[in-house]
């Protein structure tokens, strides 16, 4: 099976994209064999389970996993076994969040409970630092990523978390995961993207200058993402160098404007367009969210799906 995923075969990547978190078990068990079984590990199991490991990594970064999934994931995205600190940090700092998300629900995002969030910041800062060294690519991205969840929110509400937002935004966004995640469409996944940008802005708010450029050279060196920002005053998740710089546009020269205008002609199509964004405007977008929901595609009901976990701002 192991073998299956490593060289990207069909069926076994998808029975691995539809349980995540067993494959990752099933291979961080046959990884650490030698740790508790060492009569029956093998060296050809390991290295092909290390191999597999390595393309779960990536398919985890690429998908959205409800909490108790993301804190499955770091328990067994490792080729070792997480010393009793680490697991501690971790499983307190997911308690807090799941607890986070509870309150949050409750009160249909109306509050933003601030002493929860620095609890999950510090644990989450402590395992990066203290521990940083022993984690895998996977687990440093899954503790970094949740942990500019909550600075965002926290540099929003006190100017003394801007340093840190900054720093751990930039050292998402360079982390090796975050990197492949990238975006030169609007429609692609932008972990790299946001970060840069994010991180950026960060610095900027700090009046650090200086260090927004520095990230700013950085996410230029990308070879793929449209992070090749010419100034750190303008840094879109997606740049597009081809745009002219002008105050006004012809809706012409944009498809979805175009299709847009055509849709809000027709009085049926209109009609389905104000009843979603009426429906859109109910949901008080603009926090932090504790569930997810979609609108009808006829504009009539909203649907709560079964994801549980943060959603950024």
């Amino acid at each position: 099976y192991a073998a299956l995923i490593a060289q990207g075969e069909s069926m076994a990547s998808e029975f691995a994209e539809r349980d995540l978190v067993g494959s990752l078990a099933y291979c961080h068990a046959a990884v650490t064999l030698h740790e508790n079984y060492p009569e029956l590990a093998d060296d050809h199991i390991t290295n092909i389970s290390l191999k597999a490991m390595e393309v779960l990594y990536n398919t985890v970064v690429m998908s959205d996993l409800a909490i108790r999934e993301v804190a499955d994931a770091f328990i067994f995205g490792s080729n070792q076994s997480l010393s009793q600190d680490v697991l501690e940090l971790w499983t307190d700092a997911v308690t807090l969040l799941i607890q986070f998300n509870e309150t949050f629900v409750e009160t249909n995002g109306s509050h933003q409970d601030e002493q929860l969030m620095m609890s999950i910041y510090r644990n989450l800062k402590i395992l990066v630092e203290d521990h940083g060294s022993n984690l895998s690519n996977l687990q440093m991205y899954l503790a970094l990523d949740n942990l500019n969840d909550f600075l965002g929110p926290l540099a929003g509400l006190n100017d003394t978390y801007l340093e840190d937002a900054a720093i751990y935004a930039e050292r998402l966004a360079f982390s090796s995961l975050c990197m492949n995640r990238f975006a030169v469409s609007e429609s692609d996944g932008a972990c790299f993207n946001g970060a840069a940008a994010s991180a950026i802005s960060y610095y900027r708010r700090q009046g650090n200058d200086a260090g927004a450029e520095h990230v700013r050279l950085l996410a230029n060196q990308h070879p793929h993402a449209a992070t090749h920002w010419n100034t750190i005053l303008q840094t879109p998740r997606v740049f597009h160098k081809s745009l002219t710089a002008k105050p006004w546009w012809n809706f012409m020269d944009f498809t979805a404007a175009v299709s847009l205008k055509d849709a809000y002609g027709s009085s049926v199509t209109r009609s389905r367009i104000l009843k979603e964004l009426e429906t859109v405007i109910s949901l008080q977008e603009g926090g932090l969210r504790g569930e997810e929901y979609v609108v009808d595609s006829m504009g009539e009901d909203i649907h709560k799906l079964d994801i549980e976990g943060v959603q950024r701002i």
